[in-house]
């Protein structure tokens, strides 16, 4: 139907975003670093190597990864060191300034830890500031990952993550490939939770991701396993961290197709037609839509096919 249009941007915050990297030459419309307060989006030391991979899985061109959307465009932010400070707040509203239509978020507070960390009010307000006003007042689309904490943290709740558990953005949890029964299960580490909005697979089970890495000895090749002599791919990415630029890059394909759905319609369209994998009694009615709704996968698994 669509592998997406470079009208529509999807904006990484994250670590970087290597520009330099083929799957992302003439990709990256916009950039700008927070910490440095510079305007260049690129990793900036040798361990910054998530935001490259979260990129991968969201518009990856197909030079050896496709991304979900591999004919958007990107718009690479480099977060501040710290959560709550105002260089975080004032980063979402250059990204609804700057022509973001869809923002993907795979950070958050600690995992695997018994804490409640509420949502700092000037972040909210910059965030309402993305959904009420960006794309001329359509609304920016805003994926966040429900985190990885169930496995050190058995019952983790999303709902504790101020970020993540905020009305305004939505929380993606992790989903596994088909186990030997063809069932589609949770992710052991996925944070469950009440605020989870749809699933969409990731690692965990027998298969990870393939997507983009550092060029070179930097990122994750030499600790997960190099797949090419370059270094510039890895096959073992995962977590919530990839679900959730894959549910960004689904949304940019429905945006492609019809550019003006606005934020509560995409969102309608995407809890619909989501499958209901997993235990269908961990489902019951929400509260607030009338649609099965599981603390483990959210509305379901993502359905790009349906949902575009």
């Amino acid at each position: 139907i669509t592998k997406g249009s470079p009208e529509i941007s999807i904006c990484i915050m994250d670590d970087g975003v290597e520009s330099l990297h083929s799957e992302f030459d003439g990709k990256i419309v916009k950039q700008y670093d927070f910490s440095q307060h510079i305007a260049d989006g690129n990793p900036k030391n040798y361990l910054d190597r998530h935001g490259t991979s979260c990129a991968g899985v969201a518009a990856a061109a197909g030079v050896k990864a496709y991304g979900a959307a591999p004919k958007c465009s990107l718009i690479s932010i480099c977060t501040p060191v710290s959560l709550g400070v105002q260089d975080e707040a004032e980063m979402f509203v250059w990204a609804a300034d700057h022509g973001a239509d869809i923002i993907s978020c795979s950070w958050g507070p600690r995992d695997g830890v018994d804490e409640i960390v509420p949502l700092p009010d000037n972040t909210r307000e910059a965030i309402n500031y993305c959904v009420t006003q960006g794309r001329d007042g359509k609304g920016i689309l805003i994926f966040w990952a429900a985190g990885n904490g169930n496995v050190r943290n058995p019952g983790e709740s999303v709902d504790n993550d101020g970020y993540a558990s905020n009305p305004d953005v939505m929380a993606i949890a992790a989903s596994t490939n088909p186990d030997s029964s063809g069932r589609e299960n949770k992710a052991p580490y996925s944070d469950v939770g009440k605020a989870l909005f749809v699933s969409a697979p990731s690692n965990g089970g027998s298969k990870a991701i393939f997507t983009v890495d550092r060029r070179g000895s930097a990122g994750y090749n030499p600790e997960l396993g190099v797949v090419d002599e370059a270094g510039e791919y890895t096959d073992q990415f995962g977590g919530t961290s990839s679900a959730t630029p894959l549910v960004a890059g689904i949304a940019a394909l429905m945006l492609s197709a019809n550019p003006d759905l606005t934020l509560d319609q995409v969102r309608d369209i995407i809890r619909r037609t989501a499958d209901r994998i997993g235990d269908k009694s961990t489902y019951h009615p929400d509260e607030n839509t009338g649609l099965p709704h599981s603390e483990l996968f959210g509305y379901g698994r993502v359905n790009a096919a349906k949902a575009i």
